[in-house]
């Protein structure tokens, strides 16, 4: 048995959005020193790349983002209260409310984002959507100069930690996308320990996916891999009011994504389906025929062009801070990959 649940449960904890994974890449780098037959490092990107040797000269690189979505703070006003700007994707309509905690040179602060409430403002009664420019940060500052000896412009800000088990094997969390990724790999590379595989697997721990699939690019060119396969989050679509004829139908606890598209090499993935099927292990196909948006969108392209594919473990409520996983898509998962790196080439 992998320790895959305590794995995600601590990485959840940590904030590091994109562009400051220094505190995950810190513990991703001290459970990887646990482990085996690994050569670790980082580039100047902040990837975590860690290398298990293989038999021949091929070279098999799995791939997960370490970053998390986020904010930067952009201003404080005389009275002391935060402005904030997004770092990736996130849907202002439900930030108001939230806890957050501010990285300031090590220390963490602890705030609340805020509006006016619903009693004093037109707006909200006519349903109006505020932008994150018209709601702010209260961390219970005096005025600019006391919220000024707390925290600093550029200082990172991530949803609070709530790592919580919900009912089955379900789990719901800040950062799953792609914490839930980041554990697998690990699991991964615990199961592997002890073996002496064909290929060298390099296991790569990437920065900054959610700014563009940054750290994936350079960790492409750096390695030139034979093959690369990324675990990422994707899209659930089994809940309410949600449009499968146009997103699918992929649900929680019935295996991971194994998707088609052109962003995949069709040998990669059929091996790992393959291995699903005889190893009788669930899993889910999803159409992704243009850009998927993770990390192999890029791995794929460098130097002269890299066999890839994609493994997704499926999410609910994706960029929030309540995203929904099953513990039992990320062991099969796991165990689709292991069986991969024993077996390919």
């Amino acid at each position: 048995m992998n320790n895959l649940r305590k794995y995600l449960k601590t990485l959840c904890s940590i904030p590091s959005p994109s562009g400051y994974e220094s505190r995950v890449n810190s513990t991703i780098k001290d459970i990887l020193k646990s482990f085996n037959g690994l050569s670790i490092s980082e580039d100047y990107i902040g990837n975590i790349i860690a290398k298990k040797e293989g038999n021949y000269d091929k070279t098999t690189m799995l791939i997960a983002h370490c970053d998390e979505i986020g904010f930067s703070v952009k201003y404080i006003d005389d009275s002391g209260f935060i402005r904030f700007t997004p770092i990736g994707g996130i849907d202002s309509s439900i930030l108001y409310g939230l806890r957050v905690i501010i990285d300031h040179q090590g220390e963490l602060i602890n705030g609340v984002i805020g509006k006016s409430p619903v009693h004093l403002s037109r707006k909200e009664k006519s349903n109006h959507v505020l932008e994150i420019s018209e709601l702010w940060i209260d961390i219970g500052a005096l005025d600019k100069a006391d919220a000024e000896s707390l925290v600093s412009v550029g200082d990172p800000i991530t949803f609070y930690p709530n790592y919580s088990k919900l009912s089955g094997d379900l789990v719901s969390s800040k950062s799953i996308d792609n914490r839930a990724g980041v554990a697998t790999l690990l699991s991964v590379a615990e199961s592997l320990q002890q073996d002496k595989t064909n290929n060298s697997i390099i296991f790569v721990f990437s920065a900054q996916e959610e700014l563009g699939l940054r750290g994936a690019i350079t960790a492409g060119y750096r390695i030139n891999p034979d093959v690369c396969i990324a675990v990422d989050a994707t899209h659930a679509t089994d809940y309410p009011g949600i449009n499968k004829s146009a997103h699918g139908d992929i649900r929680l606890g019935c295996g991971p994504s194994i998707p088609v598209g052109a962003n995949f090499c069709s040998v990669i993935q059929n091996k790992m389906k393959e291995i699903a099927k005889r190893e009788i292990l669930d899993f889910q196909i999803e159409s992704i025929p243009g850009y998927s948006g993770t990390d192999v969108a890029k791995v794929q392209l460098v130097r002269g062009g890299i066999q890839t594919g994609l493994i997704s473990i499926p999410t609910r409520y994706m960029h929030t801070p309540v995203e929904v996983a099953s513990y039992n898509d990320m062991n099969i998962a796991v165990d689709i990959l292991v069986h991969f790196c024993r077996e390919y080439f």
